[in-house]
């Protein structure tokens, strides 16, 4: 199989590219595998291969490439038209342009096209929140990635996300569908990467589909009913953690990562420590 360059099918906020093997460690082995917050995927393209797999996500335009990632002939199809593209202003403009319509407007391959540019030749960091209108990615100091060679990086990477995601279950669904139909016993995990408490993340940046109190107790309510599945979950450190995921039954790993902060909307730094928290409940023997 063609190892791909870049590790998530899209340039996610908060992605878990990183993170993803301290992730893997404490999911452990296991043969069914849930995400109810997929994002990018970044753990699903790393992790090893379990029987059955199941992603979820409310992002239509981010499904909707993992479906066509998916399909033999629509991986072709979109790798095929991505490898004769142009990094250029004017198609990313007309690519966003057509990303406000409806997804019913256009074939499948189509919108993942639009959605792959407008995503690849952009701000890094910024898919999946409400600030993903930005313009084309230009590099003004020699330091950094260059973006014309991560569009390029990303549309090699199509081969092995294709091969990745061919047996694996994607769901354009509320987590809150998902969830409740999860078995609760030995070698099913669950990683959750949910919208992060607003105030962790300084409060400037929404996501797309975001969380609010009422959402992050309902979400600790639902995972704190397995007692044989394997549960982590994803947050930023904050003080309400700790009556949501109770000690005695959840350890808190501090996970933190140096991240460009200034992408996160932190301003003040282009470099910093992110206060990434790993909660993983205790399962029965």
């Amino acid at each position: 199989m063609k190892r791909g360059k870049i590790k998530s099918i899209a340039p996610w906020y908060g992605g878990k590219r990183t993170m993803a093997p301290n992730i893997i460690e404490l999911l452990g082995e296991h043969k069914m595998y849930y995400e109810p917050f997929c994002g990018s995927m970044a753990v699903l393209l790393v992790k090893p291969k379990s029987y059955h797999e199941t992603v979820c996500d409310l992002h239509k335009d981010l499904t909707n490439l993992a479906t066509v990632l998916s399909i033999l002939d629509t991986a072709v199809e979109l790798y095929d038209r991505l490898g004769r593209t142009l990094f250029d202003e004017s198609l990313v403009i007309k690519s966003r342009d057509i990303l406000k319509n409806n997804i019913e407007d256009f074939s499948p391959v189509e919108r993942a096209y639009h959605y792959f540019v407008s995503s690849w030749c952009c701000r890094n960091g910024v898919s999946g929140t409400l600030r993903d209108s930005f313009g084309l990615a230009v590099r003004w100091t020699p330091t950094g990635g260059t973006p014309t060679l991560r569009f390029r990086s990303a549309t090699e990477s199509i081969p092995a996300w294709h091969e990745r995601l061919r047996n694996v279950v994607i769901l354009n669904r509320s987590a809150w569908e998902v969830i409740p139909k999860i078995p609760d016993q030995d070698g099913v995990v669950v990683y959750c990467d949910p919208p992060y408490i607003k105030e962790s993340r300084g409060g400037a940046s929404k996501y797309r589909h975001d969380f609010d109190g009422i959402d992050h107790r309902k979400l600790a309510r639902e995972l704190c009913r397995f007692e044989k599945t394997r549960v982590v979950v994803s947050y930023y450190e904050h003080p309400e953690l700790a009556g949501l995921y109770p000690a005695d039954k959840w350890s808190h790993i501090p996970c933190h990562q140096t991240k460009n902060l200034h992408v996160q909307n932190r301003r003040g730094s282009t470099r910093g420590t992110a206060p990434e928290l790993l909660i993983v409940n205790e399962v029965a023997g």
